[in-house]
């Protein structure tokens, strides 16, 4: 039986990963670095037979933001998706472009279904208004795609878990600031169901990539404590992280209140709506 045929940006990345090893059901075309430095039209040959295109490509967040990082943030995600974007609309055939995105486009006050237009400021909204800009460029109605604003991916083996694991292991875990910012987390496995959930379903637009309930850093803090047996009375101080990350810190002690609307309405089962169940699955399998 022949499969479905996906051409995915970013395929050695965290999220790219688990994606390809878990929908089985899919054949995937990794469009590497070195596709996007060929001519256009090589390009365009590579995803032609594709159904869908997934764009994870871009360089890591958590950093200090130099000039030179920042560079390198912007470029690898707004030129790659222009010259993504710009091959699907030369292939004389639909294909569904499902280009990622962040919800830090959203700012840290209220609660932020997927019409929600109170967005944040500064370099990291700069970034993800012109990355989705890109993706939909000047004929959105043509092309059409679905715009991912993946919230904070939790898994045993990548993002803030990884980070914050040894920390908490050796009885140093505590809230980050105040403890009052939102956390709007998604289970891997919940991420990977609903990217096929939308591809699927034909689902387009912007949609929130994220659990249906959201918890402060501190109710995040006391769950994976006591999940972990250890104590986490410690309080990451915000100045401290601005020493070590400079400007890029505030994407650790900022947040957002985000609820995925379009899921919820779309009847998208979570496995992991809550973040005991989450970190619980995690916490167990990481540490048996």
């Amino acid at each position: 039986m022949q499969k479905n045929v996906i051409a995915i940006t970013g395929s050695t990345g965290f999220i790219a990963s688990h994606l390809m090893k878990e929908l089985k059901e899919y054949e995937f075309i990794k469009i590497t670095r070195e596709d996007f430095k060929r001519e256009q039209k090589e390009l365009k040959e590579k995803i032609r037979d594709s159904e869908a295109v997934i764009n994870l490509a871009g360089a890591p967040i958590i950093k200090r933001w130099t000039n030179r990082n920042k560079k390198e943030i912007f470029d690898s995600r707004i030129e790659t998706t222009r010259k993504i974007r710009k091959a699907i609309q030369k292939i004389n055939k639909p294909i569904h472009l499902l280009s990622g995105s962040a919800i830090g486009i959203y700012d840290e006050k209220g609660e932020h279904t997927e019409a929600s237009n109170k967005y944040s400021d500064g370099f990291l909204y700069e970034v993800i208004y012109n990355w989705e800009k890109e993706a939909t460029g000047e004929n959105k109605g043509k092309l059409n795609p679905t715009i991912l604003r993946i919230g904070i991916v939790l898994a045993k083996d990548g993002g803030i878990y990884r980070t914050m694991r040894p920390f908490f292991k050796n009885s140093l875990g505590g809230k980050i600031g105040t403890g009052k910012q939102w956390m709007s987390f998604i289970h891997i496995v919940d991420l990977v169901n609903a990217i096929k959930f939308i591809m699927e379903r034909n689902i387009r637009g912007v949609v929130n990539i994220t659990a249906p309930d959201p918890v402060e850093n501190k109710k995040f803090t006391q769950v994976m404590a006591q999940l972990m047996k250890k104590p986490a009375f410690l309080t990451i101080p915000n100045f401290a992280l601005r020493l070590i990350y400079g400007e890029g810190a505030s994407v650790i002690y900022t947040g957002q209140k985000v609820i995925p609307e379009i899921l919820i309405k779309n009847g998208f089962e979570y496995k992991f709506p809550g973040i005991e169940a989450a970190l619980m699955e995690i916490i167990k399998n990481k540490e048996n």
